[in-house]
């Protein structure tokens, strides 16, 4: 142990444990320092304490120490690292610390434990005080949340994952309560306190225009006017020539202002309950979602659960990754859902189309950002040309309105990041194929993994598409359509829209001639790859690496219809931990399913288009 926690530490070191991330990595017990030790233990801890009372996965532990480059045997390491953790942190002192979960492990203390939780609650009794309109109480609130800090997050982690994921938006988090603490201070009149406070944070943050904002208020407040104008142009000076942009409107206003000598501005004697800045023009409430599917049925359940996930709170930025397999009904659950969250973000709902399986190029993240951002009502020539800036200009867009974000068809964790709001109020839907793991480790996303339909539910779909009437007189026949379509909602959608353009054909024809011809061909419709099982999951297949697909195409001219990892690295020849990895990776893409720990199962529309490949030419 280490003597005596610093004067300067953020963290409460009263008896028992306490732990701090807001700044390098600090570990005390009854206020002595306990030294965690080499870098991968360091990140191990670190990787559980920014998730602080939720379970993290093996996966997501191996991902924030190794990244993608994770070695063999890395459970068991991940085994050690947690005894070793237990014996540092005392398991005689309190064994319930650290945690064994199902598939992870997890870190279980109170607020006043970790600097984290206790910043987090503290700006929530913020919020509320400023509900209250308790300025005074507000601003003592901040500040105590903003003393916590004692540097950069997480400064002292060797992780990757953490240092590009985690911590930018930690530190985010943080300059949105140093703003809206300046701002009180800047209400109640303390204008030359902040000053120097503000010089510095815009030497810190050059190209944080709120604070760029504030300290020209604050000059200008204090009757140092020709310092406030010449502070004006050096922000503007060096947004044009270094970033190739345009101030905001806000911040050209506030000049404006001054210079006619505005009373919103005044020259030191404006009441404490005065605004010190105008806000900015808002761009009417959009909803660019697309039209909820008619007949929506059999996902009530699902669809509730969705909307109380992303229910609107003032304290976090609800995100639901919604995955499964192609033609699981992914968009068409999360739009049903986002209609009926219209409400609940009145300011917009924001979708977009990431396109991450589809013929067409995924949307970069910077194209993906300057869409939104026009859509926000920014002008062409204020959209940063990094990805960096366009991000931050669209957190600082949102903050303040209740939108609602849906992200399409993702292509991966790391096409989402930069789309992800900053300040609560907002929340974001995203639905992919692939399992996005990555975004609950670095962001807390909640995920929801959609099943194919029960056999009443894809009944039920099928009758809505061909009518009750013709439905009740061949309901036998009808539930052998929805088996023979694997309950897919695509390809349940498919059989019955054919059904419907054959209005005197008998549902017991479609059946045999599913039985009898290839599935995949009869479910499809002519001309129109978005209708077409095979299309669909050929999106899929082509984005798997060679050794993938040759993996996919074994399994699928398998007889078993179940297989473990042991069966898998005997039909592919691999050694079994890279079976296991491959077949994980498979899962993840939604092409596998795993009914059971360590059984997995292909869908039997995926079976037969797998071993369809495996007798076609490879490409």
């Amino acid at each position: 142990m280490v003597p005596v926690a610093p004067s300067g530490s953020g963290v409460e070191v009263g008896a028992g444990l306490s732990f701090g991330v807001l700044g390098p990595l600090e570990v005390f017990h009854d206020g002595h320092g306990i030294d965690i030790g080499a870098g991968k233990l360091r990140a191990f801890l670190a990787a559980l304490l920014v998730r602080a009372n939720q379970p993290v996965s093996m996966d997501e532990l191996a991902v924030c120490l190794w990244g993608e480059h994770v070695p063999r045997g890395a459970r068991g390491t991940l085994q050690v690292h947690a005894l070793r953790l237990r014996r540092l942190l005392g398991d005689d002192r309190d064994p319930k610390v650290l945690r064994t979960r199902s598939d992870g492990y997890s870190i279980d203390v109170a607020p006043d434990q970790l600097d984290l939780l206790r910043f987090r609650q503290l700006r929530a009794e913020a919020r509320s005080a400023q509900r209250g309109g308790d300025l005074n109480a507000e601003a003592t609130l901040l500040r105590r949340a903003i003393e916590l800090w004692r540097g950069r997050s997480l400064s002292d982690i060797p992780s990757d994952s953490l240092q590009r994921e985690v911590v930018p938006q930690l530190e985010e988090d943080k300059l949105l309560v140093l703003e809206r603490r300046l701002d009180i201070d800047l209400e109640i009149g303390r204008w030359r306190d902040v000053v120097s406070e503000l010089v510095q944070l815009t030497k810190d943050h050059p190209w944080h225009e709120r604070f760029w904002e504030q300290l020209i208020i604050a000059l200008h407040r204090s009757e140092r006017v020709a310092d406030a104008l010449d502070t004006y142009r050096t922000v503007q000076r060096r947004f044009r020539v270094e970033l190739g942009v345009e101030l905001s409107e806000r911040l050209h206003r506030l000049h404006q202002d001054i210079l006619a000598g505005a009373g919103t501005l005044g020259t030191g004697s404006a009441p404490a309950d005065q605004p010190v800045h105008t806000e900015p023009k808002r761009s009417p409430a959009l909803c660019q979602l697309p039209p909820a599917i008619q007949g929506f049925v059999g996902r009530r359940e699902v669809a509730d659960l969705v909307v109380r996930a992303c229910a609107t709170n003032d304290t976090t930025v609800p995100i639901l990754t919604v995955s499964g397999m192609p033609g699981a009904g992914k968009t068409a659950l999360t739009v049903h859902a986002a209609h009926r969250l219209r409400t609940q973000y009145p300011d917009g709902q924001l979708y977009l189309d990431l396109k991450g399986f589809s013929t067409a190029p995924p949307l970069s993240p910077a194209d993906a950002l300057e869409r939104f951002l026009r859509s926000l009502g920014v002008p062409p020539d204020r959209i940063p040309a990094d990805v960096e800036g366009r991000a931050a200009l669209y957190r600082a867009e949102l903050t303040g309105r209740r939108v609602l974000v849906v992200l399409d068809n993702a292509a991966s964790p790391g096409q989402v990041r930069p789309l992800l709001p900053g300040a609560p109020g907002t929340a974001v839907l995203v639905t992919s194929r692939m399992d996005l793991r990555g975004l609950t480790v670095t962001h807390g996303a909640h995920h929801i993994l959609l099943d194919v339909l029960t056999t009443d539910q894809s009944v039920e779909l099928l009758a809505d598409l061909v009518g009750a009437k013709r439905g009740a007189a061949e309901p036998g026949e009808l539930a052998a359509l929805a088996e023979l379509c694997g309950h897919l909602p695509l390809a349940l959608r498919i059989a019955g829209a054919n059904l419907a353009a054959d209005p005197h054909g008998r549902v017991a024809e479609h059946v045999h001639n599913l039985r009898e011809r290839s599935r995949l061909a009869e479910l499809a419709i002519e001309g129109d790859d978005l209708a077409s099982v095979s299309a669909v999951l050929d999106l899929s297949y082509r984005r798997l690496t060679p050794p993938d697909q040759q993996l996919l195409r074994t399994l699928g001219d398998s007889p078993a219809p179940e297989f473990t990892v042991p069966t898998a690295a005997s039909l592919s020849e691999l050694a079994p931990g890279e079976a296991r990895r491959a077949l994980d990776r498979l899962t993840a893409a939604s092409l596998l399913q795993q009914p059971a720990a360590g059984r997995y199962r292909l869908h039997e529309l995926v079976r037969e288009y797998a071993r369809d490949q495996a007798h076609q030419p490879i490409r």
